[in-house]
């Protein structure tokens, strides 16, 4: 059968994508806009860049239904961040043996003889999509040239993918291309320019956490074996006792 038939490991959700989304959207949810005064140099007006669980067809959308580009909804403002999941692949080269894993005892009050036991993750590629939004092309360069630095090309994430294993795990996050976009038709249409990321996060899905009870006792059965000369000779050994 496809899924087990214990109702404790179909109850299980390790949320390994809910964490990956919420990982990428905090690499990008503190950013910050620097306005200078070309001539002094003096810093005029920080902006704290917004971000928004969206690809970049709905941050668009957004953005152009602004009534006004004064507007104070926040969903229109500008510079702002938007990134989505576009999905995973199965990455063979990272798979382990399927039959591998890890065990810790468990910290159940009730069921202190016990072992947790998880074999070993199914390795996947995470693709998001990041968007950067901006009305002005120094605003873009500005926080495009910000992000890049840290990805030489990866940049490594560890987070505590299964609590109840204590496992930590390493997740490289590798951006695979930088795209560029001005984007405007005619004098009375807002202009938009924009930067679209490309980004792959290489981790895994986790098998459901098995419950066993803990061996205690081992017993072993040993026999003592005759010599060599011993079996070239007619001369018989009792070696039981």
């Amino acid at each position: 059968m496809f899924f087990t038939n214990t109702v404790d490991e179909q109850d299980q959700y390790h949320q390994t994508i809910r964490n990956l989304i919420v990982i990428i959207g905090s690499l990008f949810s503190k950013m910050i806009l620097v306005r200078k005064n070309h001539k002094t140099g003096e810093i005029e007006e920080k902006i704290s860049v917004p971000i928004s669980f969206a690809n970049r067809d709905k941050l668009l959308t957004l953005v152009r239904e602004a009534p006004t580009v004064e507007t104070k909804n926040s969903n229109y403002t500008l510079p702002r961040i938007g990134f989505a999941f576009e999905g995973l692949n199965y990455d063979g080269q990272r798979q382990m043996p399927k039959t591998g894993g890890r065990g810790r005892p468990t910290k159940d009050e009730k069921n202190k003889k016990d072992v947790l036991i998880q074999y070993n993750a199914v390795p996947y590629n995470f693709d998001f999509s990041v968007s950067i939004v901006t009305k002005y092309a120094e605003d873009l360069t500005q926080l495009v040239e910000k992000i890049l630095p840290y990805f030489a090309p990866n940049l490594n994430i560890t987070y505590r993918a299964i609590p109840e294993m204590e496992l930590d795990i390493d997740v490289p996050i590798m951006l695979n291309a930088v795209s560029w976009q001005d984007q405007y038709e005619g004098l009375s249409e807002r202009r938009l320019l924009i930067a679209d990321l490309s980004l792959t996060a290489k981790s895994y899905i986790f098998p459901p956490i098995k419950d066993f009870p803990r061996v205690n006792t081992v017993l072993i059965e040993t026999h003592t074996l005759a010599t060599s000369p011993d079996l070239h000779t007619n001369n018989k050994k009792n070696i039981a006792g």
